[in-house]
């Protein structure tokens, strides 16, 4: 079936069609979902410290929710920082190599020194002696190559150190509970004291400024493809029996069909923010539109805008 035709039908979730001059495609069934909700999970075992949201507040990506005891921690972090600093300090100087070298160019002018008195007066110093002063002169080089083996191994240490320190300022990190991404605190599940261990839900967030209706075509009539980028009007329950409708463009649709008649749809669509009395604290924040709510869809199939 081309697009011109479908774009002369109405068509519902249970499949009535009937003929309209304004070429749309209805959906009476849809609901209003969340585009993203989480479970904020704890990553490490342990107390809950603090928890710093509460229900109805809005958070920003990375805002800190909770943490979980972290004394410990803070104790091997200062400890880390400790070592850290210490093999920076023996790294920074290498005075110990250049005394050694000080050490060796002293005994090889010793060396030197009685090899030219003996050309001069031979005899004038002992063999014996001058086997001596060449072993120190050996030692004294083998003292330098150790020297700067072990500043070596000093720079290599305070790499050690600054990994060490960066694993303990991971382990801070894990035992912090932040937000993914920008939302709605729908509800504190944690509580101050608590143990949890590892995945136990902290924290619900919710993306309420951006919702998506659901819905479901007839797989028979039209395409997903024929769908994508067309816009939609939709109207959605509010209590009391008002209605209120928004506009938006069809986002998705699957290529998969659930089953043999139907395939999902949805259209996101901006939330509207409620203002509230100047009695209400001040972190709570409400919304027009909640996810649960019954709504129907409009869907221009000739182009054309609402």
């Amino acid at each position: 079936m081309n697009t011109l035709a479908i774009a002369l039908m109405t068509l519902t979730i249970t499949g009535h069609q009937t003929d309209t001059p304004r070429g749309l495609l209805v959906i009476e069934r849809a609901s209003v979902k969340p585009i993203r909700s989480i479970q904020v999970p704890a990553r490490q075992a342990g107390p809950i410290s603090e928890i710093f949201v509460e229900e109805n507040q809005l958070v920003v990506e990375g805002a800190l929710l909770a943490k979980l005891d972290d004394a410990e921690t803070l104790i091997r972090k200062l400890a880390a920082e400790g070592e850290l600093n210490a093999a920076r300090a023996q790294a920074e100087e290498d005075v110990e190599v250049a005394t050694a070298k000080a050490a060796h160019g002293v005994a090889r002018a010793e060396v030197d020194d009685s090899i030219r008195v003996n050309a001069l007066a031979p005899g004038a110093i002992a063999g014996t002696e001058l086997r001596r002063q060449e072993l120190t002169e050996q030692r004294a080089g083998a003292q330098v190559k150790v020297e700067e083996v072990n500043f070596a191994v000093a720079k290599l240490t305070v790499s050690i150190r600054e990994q060490q320190l960066a694993l303990v300022n991971h382990e801070l990190a894990e035992r912090q509970i932040k937000a993914p991404w920008a939302g709605l605190i729908e509800k504190v599940i944690g509580e101050e004291g608590a143990w949890v261990q590892p995945g136990d839900p902290v924290v619900n967030v919710v993306q309420m400024d951006r919702l998506r209706v659901d819905a479901f075509v007839k797989a028979d009539d039209v395409a997903p493809y024929e769908l994508i980028g067309k816009t939609a009007e939709i109207t959605i329950s509010l209590p009391n029996g008002r209605k209120e409708k928004v506009i938006g463009k069809v986002d998705y649709a699957s290529q998969v069909e659930v089953s043999s008649k139907d395939f999902h749809i949805w259209i996101e669509f901006d939330n509207v923010r409620v203002p509230l009395p100047e009695s209400t604290k001040d972190s709570a924040v409400y919304f027009l539109y909640r996810p649960g709510m019954a709504a129907k869809v409009e869907i221009r199939m000739d182009d054309s805008q609402f």
